[in-house]
């Protein structure tokens, strides 16, 4: 297995916002969560994963290292379960969360299958760390290629 190429090129995700974001091709899109996460920052997020997909013409993987992620707002909460763009993505991977932290994203995850139950679904996963989250997304490619 060929290792891929780190890229450690971070972006701001918008002016004034501290989390930042980075791309590396074909598909995986990284995202570092630091401090709160406000509506514009939840907004710029579904734009990135919309401009990058278009771009790409592919469904992207979203890594999060969520180890720095502070309070989501009520805004953004709202955003996330009006704004749907899990049908860009092939999967997303949190790492670095708290067991607290892990324990409220499967909450919100298991909620909006409730609450909004034609809402296109696509695979959550938790690591440790970044390595894993890049292991699991090979693993991934691995079975779908081996089921084509």
């Amino acid at each position: 297995m060929v290792k891929p190429e780190v890229r450690e090129d971070w972006l701001p995700l918008r002016a004034g916002s501290p989390h930042r974001y980075r791309f590396e091709e074909p598909d995986l899109f990284f995202l570092g969560d630091v401090g709160d996460v406000s509506g514009a920052d939840m907004a710029c997020m579904f734009d990135l994963v919309e401009e990058l997909a278009a771009r790409t013409g592919r469904r992207l993987f979203w890594i999060s290292d969520i180890s720095r992620l502070g309070r989501v707002s009520e805004e953004a909460a709202k955003l996330s379960i009006q704004r749907d763009v899990k049908q860009l993505l092939r999967a997303t991977i949190l790492y670095g969360g708290s067991f607290r932290q892990r324990l409220l994203a499967n909450m919100v995850a298991k909620a909006l299958l409730v609450l909004k139950p034609n809402r296109s679904k696509r695979p959550l996963f938790f690591c440790a760390t970044e390595a894993e989250a890049r292991a699991m997304v090979e693993e991934m490619r691995q079975e779908e290629g081996s089921s084509s």
